[in-house]
């Protein structure tokens, strides 16, 4: 059985620097995660920058969601991102 993870990634406005990478969603109906993947790419332009700033974003944050297809009960070695300075 396959699940498929929808996630976050943003730069926190580091300028390549470092990224944030969050979970989304976790879907066992790959239609699903790909409907919430363009509900969350519909916050954002065409650079990656939220539309809508709320309280909680960071000022020149730059944003990418993906989903990522993981096969139940198997080990993976599957790289996230995460951040570096």
């Amino acid at each position: 059985m396959k699940v498929y993870m929808v996630i976050e990634k943003n730069d926190g406005g580091s300028g390549g620097w470092g990224q944030y990478v969050s979970l989304c969603g976790i879907y066992t109906n790959e239609h699903e995660a790909y409907e919430r993947k363009q509900e969350l790419d519909k916050t954002i332009d065409e650079e990656g920058y939220l539309i809508e700033k709320d309280k909680e974003f960071i000022k020149n944050a730059r944003y990418m969601y993906d989903v990522i297809t993981v096969e139940v009960n198997k080990d993976i070695d599957e790289l996230l991102g995460g951040y570096a300075e």
